[in-house]
């Protein structure tokens, strides 16, 4: 009788440990080898300065937003930023290759925020990037510099076009664009 109890006890304790996961994220390679993706992302993100060129969310140290039109152009943002076009947005670590670092995403983490990237990369400083919607970017609080209204530059990220507005323009340059202030 021991032996009958015996065995479907270990049989069901084999297949609990078994359908245990790591508790891992899915991660995806980036399908561009090297280090050409990480020198496009510094190209988007840093300033001549290698400074961080995003707008900061409030007072929240390392964090960062971009408004966005909708999901699609969140997606089609990201997915430029990354530098790989073919990869399909998704709740997931993105990993750069030859150990350069990764990025990891948060689809709709919470009301207002299409994605949420979470930048671990070398060479750049630990932060967080949210894909914003334009009604969550305005009430964030954040304050623009103390730039004369009809001073401020902006710049499309994707092809380099300036403009001179009181405020940020709300339709992008190119698609899968945004603006950065550049004054």
């Amino acid at each position: 009788m021991k032996r009958i109890i015996k065995y479907p006890a270990i049989f069901g304790l084999f297949l609990a440990l078994a359908s245990c996961s790591s508790g891992d994220e899915p991660k995806k390679q980036s399908s561009i080898p090297g280090k050409e993706p990480i020198e496009h992302l510094k190209s988007v993100i840093l300033d001549d300065n290698g400074n961080l060129r995003l707008t900061k969310a409030g007072d929240n140290a390392m964090t960062y937003m971009i408004d966005c039109d909708d999901e699609h152009n969140a997606n089609e943002i990201c997915s430029n930023i990354l530098g790989d076009l073919n990869w399909g947005v998704a709740n997931e670590t993105y990993t750069y290759s030859d150990g350069y670092g990764s990025v990891k995403m948060d689809l709709n983490p919470n009301e207002g925020v299409f994605i949420s990237m979470a930048f671990n990369v070398n060479s750049l400083p630990a932060f967080t990037l949210l894909l914003t919607s334009h009604e969550y970017f305005d009430n964030n609080n954040y304050k623009y510099t103390s730039v004369p209204e009809d001073e401020r530059v902006f710049q499309c990220f994707k092809c380099g076009y300036k403009v001179t507005r009181k405020s940020k323009p709300t339709r992008t340059h190119c698609p899968g664009s945004f603006w950065m202030e550049v004054n």
